[in-house]
């Protein structure tokens, strides 16, 4: 956990660095997605997007400009269907996940669209089906909302038991409706007044002029809400967490500039 934690604040640095360091970042970054994919780990997509979202911020606006960012936003979605599927191979490591690229690429377009299908339409068909199978527990849901790594949280022990089949996972929302009218709606009440915080957040990087860390905990909240309909439980908290901790690294970063200013002046 300490290890993604400190991999998101560089790929935080890394993309901020991007306007004065342009080749250097994009060395730091590869390195970074390589190391992902080497442990086939979906941070590898936050890592990716939110470089993209940083270096595109300090670029001129331009049609230029907003064409390539959107091609990277598609590509990073594109990367994403690749790291989804990596866990499921039968050999693991950097260099049989490299080359399933080559071997496998329609499989990944194919992934690529089934997603953009299932999250639109199919996750609600999912979600009913999660409901229907009434495979959840207590254990589950404290296993689902531990923030402690897989390994330690005891998800390797349940995981394969937590899907329809080998493609298609329980659905977030399916888990939740699952526990039954009491659990649901303490949930979402939970739920509901983590979102006002950060929407008060969201408000108060909008009026103090500071767009970019208000799209990023959007684009962090978005993917918690995706995540409801398309994947478990413990994938959608993890988003959760995420906004947390960047809303950490965000003051952290407005400390440092903060002191350096007053020293300066």
């Amino acid at each position: 956990m300490l290890i993604k934690v400190l991999s998101l604040i560089f790929a935080f640095i890394v993309g901020v660095m991007h306007k004065v360091l342009r080749n250097r970042s994009k060395i730091y970054i590869v390195v970074l997605l390589i190391l992902a994919i080497g442990i086939g780990s979906r941070i590898g997509f936050i890592f990716l997007i939110l470089f993209v979202i940083l270096s595109h911020n300090g670029k001129i606006k331009s049609l230029k400009n907003n064409l390539i960012f959107v091609f990277n936003v598609i590509f990073s979605l594109f990367f994403f269907a690749y790291l989804i599927q990596l866990r499921m191979q039968d050999e693991h490591g950097i260099i049989p996940y490299i080359a399933y690229v080559f071997d496998s690429f329609q499989e990944i377009l194919n992934y690529f669209m089934f997603n953009l299908y299932y999250v639109i339409v199919f996750g609600v068909f999912v979600t009913a089906r999660t409901i229907s199978d009434d495979i959840v527990s207590w254990g589950s849901i404290y296993i689902s909302l531990n923030p402690l790594p897989g390994s330690m949280a005891g998800w390797y022990d349940i995981f394969k038991d937590m899907r329809i089949n080998k493609y298609c996972p329980y659905s977030s929302n399916g888990e939740v409706f699952s526990m039954g009218v009491f659990f649901t709606v303490i949930y979402y009440l939970f739920l509901g007044v983590i979102f006002g915080f950060f929407e008060n957040k969201f408000r108060q990087f909008l009026i103090n002029n500071k767009k970019l860390q208000a799209f990023v905990l959007l684009l962090i909240l978005i993917l918690h809400i995706t995540y409801g309909f398309e994947y478990n439980l413990r994938s959608s908290v993890r988003y959760i967490y995420y906004g947390f901790f960047i809303l950490l690294v965000f003051r952290f970063f407005g400390v440092i500039r903060k002191s350096i200013f007053v020293k300066n002046t």
